[in-house]
């Protein structure tokens, strides 16, 4: 009897660890779901610090930026950096609460500076305009167009383009987005020089 009572025992702790398994999926199961999950954050601890001073200099069809490696924790950890351009149609800029779409332009290891600028902390980018980097002519259905005092005397632009950088690490931990500065593009055919207004940080 008692063998027989130790046997009864031990199925009716079988019987309660299979339902608590059990209860534990239809839990699982009937979670409700969240929405589209994003890929996981890396801890604060391991994301670089982010450029704050981009600037940037047009000399007829050639962009040069330059920017400094920033300095603070984790700023040993960045290999190189992206950079990024938005153009937005200048019919679409009264919208300043609209996402700004960004495409890579370029991406640059910062081995593959020299060394005096690495030394320097200060990096440069050059960047030659393409055929489809410049405007010559508005949209019909654009309306007025009024430019800031600044540019008076320049080609109009069809669009407003925007320029940021973005560090990362050898495992692609990224660094916050770098303040992004607006860069007049000439029309086709013109040798106008333009100079880059900073328009502070932001973030996609």
């Amino acid at each position: 009897m008692k063998f027989s009572h130790v046997g009864k025992q031990n199925n009716q702790q079988g019987y309660w660890k299979k339902g608590l398994l059990y209860c534990f999926v239809l839990f699982v199961i009937s979670m409700p779901g969240c929405g589209k999950k994003g890929l996981p954050l890396p801890p604060p601890e391991e994301i670089p610090p982010g450029v704050v001073d981009l600037s940037g200099e047009l000399d007829g069809e050639t962009l040069t930026f330059s920017w400094s490696i920033p300095e603070g924790k984790n700023a040993d950890q960045l290999i190189g950096y992206k950079i990024y351009r938005s153009a937005t149609p200048i019919q679409g800029t009264d919208c300043p609460e609209c996402p700004v779409n960004f495409w890579l332009l370029g991406d640059m290891k910062i081995s593959e500076f020299n060394t005096s600028d690495t030394d320097s902390r200060k990096l440069f980018f050059i960047h030659t305009l393409e055929p489809e980097d410049t405007d010559s002519v508005i949209a019909e259905d654009s309306g007025p167009v009024i430019q800031p005092e600044a540019d008076q005397g320049k080609p109009l632009d069809t669009n407003v383009y925007q320029y940021k950088v973005v560090g990362y690490t050898e495992y692609n931990v990224k660094s916050p987005d770098s303040n992004v500065i607006s860069i007049h593009h000439p029309a086709k055919s013109s040798s106008n020089t333009g100079e880059a207004q900073n328009k502070g940080s932001h973030g996609e």
